[in-house]
């Protein structure tokens, strides 16, 4: 059952997973919606539920590059391997966090604003999330890659913080009195 569900759900991101400019917006409104659908689906395990939400919105972000901002200056200065085994580590704490977050919504409504380019490269997406209360800000922040029209989510901003500053903080302080393997096992 799972196999079948990750073969299929791979196979739907695999051919959705170039988003041009011009698609950044109805693109997010469509995630969006479809992670409420997932998560709405009480039939489905929790476990399923997790794995649906991480593989839909794989091909929307790059971790390799959040890795990267996330290490910040210490980022130059490991091997490839373990580059590599952080960009994983990353990864997988990421993926968590977010779902920590997602599964939490409850039929808020969910207001996208029209893309803004903020640089020639960089393209932010403003959304608010209605609370019962409150309402959420949540910013997307996306760059085009190198030789290709292909936008990617580098960053989120909740209600004004940069998730992506919150952890280079946190392994900022960390590193200054551990090593990377002491970091890798905290992850």
């Amino acid at each position: 059952m799972i196999k079948k569900l990750i073969f299929s759900i791979i196979l739907t991101t695999a051919i959705s997973n170039a988003v041009v400019e011009s698609e950044i917006q109805p693109t997010m409104v469509t995630k969006v919606k479809n992670l409420t659908t997932i998560l709405n689906n009480k039939s489905d395990s929790e476990e399923v539920r997790k794995l649906k939400v991480v593989l839909l919105s794989e091909d929307i972000f790059d971790y390799k590059i959040m890795a990267r901002i996330s290490l910040g200056k210490f980022w130059k200065k490991l091997p490839k391997e373990q580059k590599n085994v952080f960009v994983s580590k990353f990864k997988t704490k990421l993926q968590d966090s977010y779902y920590d977050k997602i599964k939490m919504y409850t039929n808020q409504k969910i207001t996208f604003f029209p893309i803004e380019k903020t640089k020639k490269n960089r393209i932010v997406l403003k959304s608010i999330l209605k609370g019962d209360a409150d309402d959420y800000k949540i910013t997307y922040k996306f760059y085009k890659q190198k030789k290709k029209d292909n936008w990617l989510i580098y960053d989120i901003n909740l209600v004004g913080i940069s998730i992506l500053k919150s952890y280079r903080n946190q392994y900022v302080t960390y590193l200054k009195t551990h090593n990377f393997n002491e970091l890798i096992d905290s992850m």
